[in-house]
Order: structure tokens, then sequence, then C-alpha cells
């Protein structure tokens, strides 16, 4: 962006951050050293975020985060962007390991039967060698095991798949506080925490510990096979 765009775009993500957490904008001279400062902000940390990010960021984690002063100000804001970013910075990652462990496999632009099938028992020979952590046990590896019938799974035992994704998805957050013990990782499993007491996930944690869930089921299932 230039810096009219930057400009623009700054303006309008204040008063959309405004609007879904309900913090306070300053009026007068303090807006505009807010929007200075805001834009200088975005060049120097979130450069690789855009607009549509911050404003799903926001609605995702910006009811969580502790209203100091009814005031927005860019310690509010990044109190919700680090653990996004933190999120997005470890989905990314595991998806680059991901591609490094099936290469061959995943680069195919035809992803036919016999290919899914060649797909799935290479996963299941690393899974059963000790090479590939759930972590790593290929989602879309679910959707054609489920698609043929494979899973057979009842309501109730998906649900408490659920549960124990949360489990571990407790310990991969509680790992990274005992690696990087900083405010953000804190706030990211102060956060899950919150929410598993809740009974319930929103934002980003629904859509990984689901995605845990699937995996969790799935290589149980091969393990057990």
């Amino acid at each position: 962006m230039d810096e009219s765009e930057r400009s623009k775009w700054a303006k309008a993500l204040i008063a959309k951050i405004h609007v879904i957490t309900g913090w306070t904008i300053p009026e007068d001279e303090l807006l505009t050293i807010l929007i200075d400062q805001f834009i200088k902000k975005i060049m120097e940390g979130y450069r690789n975020v855009n607009p549509d990010e911050f404003e799903f960021a926001f609605r995702s984690n910006g009811g969580g985060v502790k209203d100091w002063g009814k005031n927005m100000n860019l310690s509010l804001i990044d109190e919700v962007m680090a653990p996004y970013l933190s999120t997005r910075y470890d989905l990314s990652l595991q998806e680059e390991q991901h591609a490094k462990l099936f290469p061959q496999i995943e680069n195919k632009e035809d992803m036919s039967q016999e290919a899914m099938i060649d797909w799935y028992n290479a996963t299941a020979k690393k899974i059963k060698a000790g090479e590939l952590t759930v972590d790593f046990v290929p989602l879309m590896l679910y959707e054609f095991m489920d698609a043929n019938g494979n899973i057979t799974a009842t309501k109730e035992q998906k649900y408490m798949y659920i549960q124990r994704a949360a489990d571990y998805r407790q310990g991969q957050l509680e790992r990274d506080v005992e690696k990087n013990d900083c405010h953000a990782t804190q706030w990211r499993l102060s956060s899950f925490l919150s929410q598993k007491n809740r009974g319930y996930f929103e934002g980003d944690e629904m859509d990984v510990v689901k995605s845990l869930a699937k995996k969790i089921l799935l290589f149980e299932l091969i393990i057990n096979s």
C-alpha cells in the first residue's frame, strides 16, 4: 500500500475495531496521534497482515481482551494481534513441515482414488513406524476416509474425540508457555482455558480443536488397524 492507502485502511480498521470491541476512540488531537502511531505499528509489525485478517482477528478474539480504561490504544490492539499472529505462524509452520513429509503426493494435480489410497498407505506406514505424530496427520485423508465410509465413529464417540482434542490442544499451549513465557503465550492459554471451561470454542481455536479431533481419530484408526 502507498501512504494514502495505509491512512485510509488505518482509519477504517480503527472504526471497525471500535464497533467489534466497544473500545472508545479518542477525539481530536489524540485520534490524529492514534492513527499516526497505528500506521507506524502496521509498518513495523503487521506488514504481512491484510485488513480482512485484522477484522477476523478481532471478531474471533477481541471480546476476550481486558478493556483498559475503555480507550483504544496500541497495547490493546497488540493484545489481540499477538496471539493471532502466533497461531497463524504455528499453522503455517505445520503446513510447511507437512509438505516436506509428502512432497510428491501432495503436489499432484490429479488426486485420483488411486493417488489418495497411495497417500493413505504412505501416511499409515509413517505413523506405524513412529515417524509421524498426530499434529501432521493430513486432514484431507480424514475427509477421504470419511467419504468412503471408513470413519464409523458415532456422534457420541466423535464428541469424546473433541474433548480429547481440547486436552491435547491445552498441552500444546502449555508447552508454548514453557518454551516462551511471555504475555502473548499466557494470553492464548488463558483464553483457551476460558473457552474450554465454557464448553465451546470460538474463532481459530474452534477450527484447531475440530481438526485435532479428526487427526487423533484417524491416527488411532491407523494404529489399531
